[in-house]
């Protein structure tokens, strides 16, 4: 084979160049003395003519290797041969008038032509076998034999695409073997058959064998439970999907009702706590408030005092004035008799007088000293008071102290500045005020518990200062 191919080949390229070099000698003479061509045209136009086959021949095979054949290059390309033949076979005149010189001229075009053809066969048969779609011919004896069946097993080959001639002669003899049994199995009449029995008759036409036919109800009936069972997992799978979406939107609904009432929950919570806060505040400034009224009705009392003792000196020094003029006129009868010992007298009254006076003016202004202490004395209590008060806010903010313990607290306050530190002597009224509870009970709690508070706190300063 090897041999053979490389005669094939170089004969085939031997044949092929001298085709082409007598093709184009013969032609580029003609075109420029018959048709006109010109010189340096009639060197070209030979040279269009036959690369015209070769590369309509070549685009072919190359876009049947792609998968993408266009018949038209083939047609082209074969009218090209026609015209190169025709036109080396016309050259030296009528192809009819000496027809031995016209087939001299047209051979060798002709043999160039064969080749090309021979080499574009090789290729699209390599080609058929690599993509597995090469067709088997044939035979000619049998065309020739038999040509209705053949002709009919040709057309199956075709349509059905089965590329293999044994295989399609297999797939016959056991068609009619497979007839000939049915046949003998019901005594020649195949109208008794099951249709499932006269499938690989029905489906031949189609070239599925008779195994394939046979198989091919289970087939189907393997692919309908197949289908049944994919229709019944896609439902399960479908109504599981719908369970969990319920599922997820009711865990969704819970969580989202949760935090709604978490929410509510802080919101209630800051809620009371800013109204415990406000509360607190606002019984810290009324206990401020009442406290500073305690210490302003305290300092207008000793106001009110100091002013009495003053008007008290007034009355005084207007009594002695009153006493020195009774011991003047008492003086002055006495002039006559005693003058000297009356104006020793009157001497010393003055002088007794402006003592008690000068006493007075003391007096008073030692009352007014003791007014202003007193005055500066209320506004310094006032102030720690607010102090203690806000020391105290700040000590529970800082101890983050629970509304109880506030409550608690507030009521051990009122203890010390209300009732002077006995329990006892606080009014449940007072507390239920304060702390805005309406129960007795509650109040009478918060009371123990204050009182609790403090006589610990006072067991930890004992304990400390020991």
């Amino acid at each position: 084979m090897i041999t053979l191919s490389v005669v094939a080949v170089l004969g085939s390229m031997t044949v092929g160049v001298i085709g082409f070099v007598m093709s184009y000698a013969t032609l580029r003479k003609v075109a420029f003395e018959q048709w006109g061509f010109s010189a340096e045209l009639a060197k070209w136009f030979p040279v269009g003519v036959d690369t015209a086959i070769v590369a309509f021949l070549a685009l072919d095979l190359v876009l049947i290797r792609r998968g993408v054949p266009w018949p038209l290059l083939r047609v082209a390309a074969h009218g090209m041969t026609a015209a190169t033949v025709w036109f080396n076979a016309s050259a030296h005149g009528s192809v009819t008038a000496d027809t031995t010189r016209s087939a001299a001229h047209a051979l060798m075009p002709l043999l160039f032509v064969v080749g090309i053809e021979a080499a574009r066969r090789l290729v699209v048969q390599t080609a058929r076998l690599e993509t597995g779609t090469a067709m088997d011919r044939v035979p000619l004896h049998r065309w020739l034999l038999a040509p209705w069946p053949t002709a009919r097993l040709y057309r199956r080959m075709r349509l059905c695409g089965i590329t293999s001639y044994p295989e399609m002669i297999a797939r016959d003899r056991d068609l009619m073997g497979y007839q000939q049994w049915l046949a003998r199995k019901h005594d020649g009449d195949l109208t008794q058959a099951d249709p499932d029995a006269l499938l690989p008759m029905e489906m031949a036409k189609y070239g599925i064998s008779v195994t394939e036919a046979l198989a091919l109800p289970e087939r189907q009936e393997q692919a309908a439970a197949d289908r049944a069972t994919a229709r019944r997992r896609r439902l399960l799978d479908l109504q599981t999907q719908q369970e969990i979406d319920k599922l997820r939107a009711e865990a969704d609904q819970a969580r989202a009702a949760g935090d709604l009432r978490v929410a509510q929950a802080q919101a209630h919570g800051r809620a009371a706590e800013a109204e415990s806060e406000a509360d607190a505040r606002a019984t810290a400034a009324q206990r401020a408030a009442q406290r500073e009224r305690d210490l302003e009705e305290t300092a207008v009392m000793r106001e009110a005092r100091a002013r009495e003792e003053q008007a008290a000196a007034v009355e005084e020094r207007a009594a002695a004035e009153r006493a020195e003029a009774v011991a003047a006129r008492v003086a002055a009868e006495r002039a006559a008799v005693e003058q000297r010992a009356v104006a020793e007298r009157a001497a010393a009254g003055r002088q007794r007088s402006e003592s008690e006076a000068a006493q007075h003016r003391a007096a008073v202004a030692e009352a007014d000293r003791v007014t202003a202490e007193a005055e500066q004395a209320a506004a310094e209590a006032r102030l720690r008071a607010a102090e203690a008060e806000v020391a105290a806010l700040e000590a529970e903010d800082l101890a983050r102290l629970s509304q109880s313990e506030r409550k608690i607290r507030k009521v051990a306050r009122l203890i010390l500045s209300e009732a002077g530190g006995d329990s006892e002597q606080l009014p449940l009224a007072r507390i239920r005020e304060v702390l805005a509870v309406s129960s007795d009970g509650t109040a009478s709690t918060y009371r123990t518990e204050a009182a609790a508070y403090l006589a610990s706190q006072a067991q930890e300063r004992g304990a400390y200062a020991a």
